[in-house]
């Protein structure tokens, strides 16, 4: 081998493991980064008799304030004041669209016919999700968030 390639060889080696010791990733590697969720409950549970609202509540009561992601993790949303609920997930793929379905049986009240799911009220890092999108046929919101931490719904 030349003298000038093994140098040449080098140096380019030099650069990309620089670039990969900057942010800990490799070059062209998606970035994550952590997005804290925010969710404000529209109204409380009744206690209904209606024999849809029971359904309703008995069906999803298990899913109910649990956060579920397009990118695998799901989390349960925590009270922090009055009728609002928060979460923090690390590790959401920077500029790429995600989606999030939550579930409130508080909102059986509302409609005890259709599952309880949220399409208003939840924010991530502090901008309202407002793109509801169909996921194998059920309504969620999607996003996306860049580098830096900033959301687009």
């Amino acid at each position: 081998m030349r003298p000038y390639r093994l140098v040449g060889s080098i140096a380019v080696l030099g650069v990309i493991a620089a670039a990969w010791s900057c942010n800990g990733q490799p070059p062209g590697a998606a970035r994550e980064v952590a997005v804290s969720f925010e969710y404000v409950q529209q109204n409380e549970a009744s206690g209904s008799s209606d024999p849809n609202w029971t359904h309703c509540i008995h069906s999803y009561a298990v899913s109910d304030l649990v956060l579920y992601t397009s990118w695998g993790p799901s989390v349960s949303l925590e009270p922090i004041e009055g009728r609002r609920l928060a979460a923090r997930l690390e590790a959401v793929s920077a500029g790429e669209r995600q989606w999030v379905m939550l579930y409130d049986i508080a909102l059986c009240d509302i409609d005890p016919g259709r599952e309880p799911l949220v399409t208003r009220g939840l924010s991530a890092n502090g901008v309202q999700l407002t793109r509801v999108i169909q996921v194998d046929g059920h309504p969620a919101l999607s996003f996306s968030v860049s580098p830096d931490g900033t959301v687009q719904p």
